[in-house]
């Protein structure tokens, strides 16, 4: 559910525990760029923009997404190209809900969203997988896990 994973993208900014943005703090929420409502505008001086994404398929330890082909998630992806075009940071956060040791885009899911995001991480866009664990009652962090880029079996 969306609205948790932006909670829990809000808990780790505010923990500081996440090095690419430790020193941003949330400036606003659901904020409008271009054609897309993106998740939240961070700030330090500079400005942020932040997607939140949360992972919920997972194969031989990784994590994968999307579990299905995704127009919208292409589109933010684009909006935060453009964003860094026009001079603003941009990241990518990954909430993992599955015991995943690494993540991936999705390539054989949807190719489209996974060379947009190739092309945002090859741009300097930040992408973040983040480990999270429930126990059927709580949330926590767990860290972070690797993201891979290269398309598997090419």
């Amino acid at each position: 559910h969306s609205g948790y994973h932006s909670s829990f993208a809000e808990t780790l900014f505010g923990r500081r525990v996440l090095k690419e943005l430790r020193g941003y703090s949330v400036e606003k929420k659901e904020v409008i760029f271009g054609d897309s409502r993106l998740d939240f505008l961070l700030g330090n001086g500079n400005k942020c923009f932040v997607e939140v994404k949360g992972c919920t398929l997972e194969r031989n330890g990784i994590a994968l997404f999307p579990d299905a082909p995704t127009v919208r998630g292409r589109k933010h992806v684009m909006e935060l190209l453009k964003a860094q075009e026009e001079g603003y940071d941009a990241a990518i956060l990954f909430l993992v809900m599955r015991r995943a040791t690494s993540f991936s885009p999705h390539w054989h899911m949807d190719s489209a969203f996974s060379h947009a995001l190739h092309t945002f991480s090859q741009k300097r866009g930040k992408i973040i997988a983040c480990h999270l664990m429930f126990d059927g009652t709580h949330v926590w962090y767990k860290g972070r896990i690797p993201v891979i880029m290269q398309p598997s079996g090419r």
